[in-house]
């Protein structure tokens, strides 16, 4: 019995690190993404993936800039000019219109990235890989959502593995542990829990500022 519940326990130690491995894992991801840590490295990659997918720049100025260009005469006009290509939608001011190409091609693709970026997706966060489209989603607010609650998830399986690891424990002692040791190693856990729950409200509170 003795080696069974050794060997019970190093199985359960194992997985209780890979448990805080994922949930430091989740939590970077999640923190990484971030609106604003996101969209300044996103901006050339999502300008080169249009132009090489749906060939944007040519669009723009072959096809859609004469009609913009019509849209945008009435000088009172304040709606956005939108236009779809392959299932994506677009738009563009007035304003940046009248600047040319290159100032529209610059705001349809930051208007492009913040639409995608909190698009609300229907899909399973896998099973979006399947869609066909380009995989915008693994960028945006729903994947920092999705990712968050991994995190979460991964929290309460190490309290659950910690909690069993001190039974296990104490079953291979054959004595309960002493309620000092017992009581210090609940207390560190408890602050570590709040410390970490403190660092959570504190960033998303400093995203609203």
């Amino acid at each position: 019995m003795g080696f069974i519940r050794g060997s019970l326990f190093v199985i359960v130690a194992t997985c209780f690190f890979i448990a805080l491995l994922v949930m430091n894992s989740t939590l970077v991801v999640s923190f990484s993404l971030d609106y604003e840590n996101i969209q300044e490295d996103l901006l050339p990659v999502v300008k080169e993936t249009l132009k090489e997918n749906i060939n944007l720049t040519s669009i723009i100025d072959t096809k859609q800039y004469p009609l913009m260009q019509q849209f945008c005469k009435d000088p009172s006009q304040q709606l956005d000019y939108t236009f779809s290509e392959q299932n994506y939608s677009f738009s563009v001011s007035c304003g940046a219109i009248s600047n040319g190409t290159e100032t529209v091609f610059d705001e349809v693709i930051d208007k492009f990235i913040y639409e995608q970026y909190y698009k609300e997706y229907s899909c399973g966060y896998w099973k979006c890989f399947k869609v066909g489209q380009i995989p915008f989603f693994i960028v945006s607010q729903y994947s920092k959502d999705y990712w968050q609650k991994q995190f979460y998830f991964s929290l309460l399986i190490s309290l659950v593995l910690l909690g069993l690891m001190f039974l296990l424990i104490e079953k291979i002692k054959g004595s309960p542990i002493k309620p000092v040791v017992a009581n210090a190693l609940n207390a560190i856990g408890f602050m570590l829990l709040i410390a970490l729950m403190i660092f959570i409200t504190y960033h998303d509170i400093i995203k609203l500022f």
